[in-house]
């Protein structure tokens, strides 16, 4: 009873070794990027927000990250009642911090363009409540 309880351990260790070892890969692939690692061949651009809203009619601010690889990135669109900085920027996380005015009328929308390598538009929409 025991020599089948030691081979079971012993083929238990053996699968779950064979398991992690199998896991463990040459080709650049980072599960916590969930992207092959970049090479200068590869262009990454994310936003992680698509849509901004301001729930309040005072002068707020709130962020949004950037995350670029082999990519030069500018808004080239801002509303007038909206500020941005950095306004452009290359490789890496960049927290781009966003500042709207104090809205002294109704609701008002507008949308922020991100321009990547002078060509892609991306546009987060953004959306400010009013007095």
């Amino acid at each position: 009873m025991k020599q089948i309880r030691l081979t079971s351990y012993f083929l238990l260790f053996l699968f779950t070794v064979t398991t992690i070892l199998a896991g463990c890969r040459e080709d650049g692939y980072n599960p916590t990027l969930s992207t092959p690692i970049a090479d200068e061949n590869t262009y990454i651009f994310r936003l992680d927000k698509s849509n901004i809203v301001i729930e309040t009619a005072s002068a707020s601010e709130t962020s949004l990250t950037i995350t670029s690889y082999n990519v030069n990135w500018e808004f080239v669109r801002i509303p007038d009642w909206v500020t941005v900085s950095p306004v452009k920027g290359t490789t890496g996380n960049t927290l781009v911090t966003v500042h709207v005015n104090e809205n002294p009328s109704t609701i008002r929308t507008g949308q922020l363009t991100c321009r990547e390598n002078g060509v892609n538009d991306t546009i987060i929409s953004i959306t400010q409540y009013g007095h």
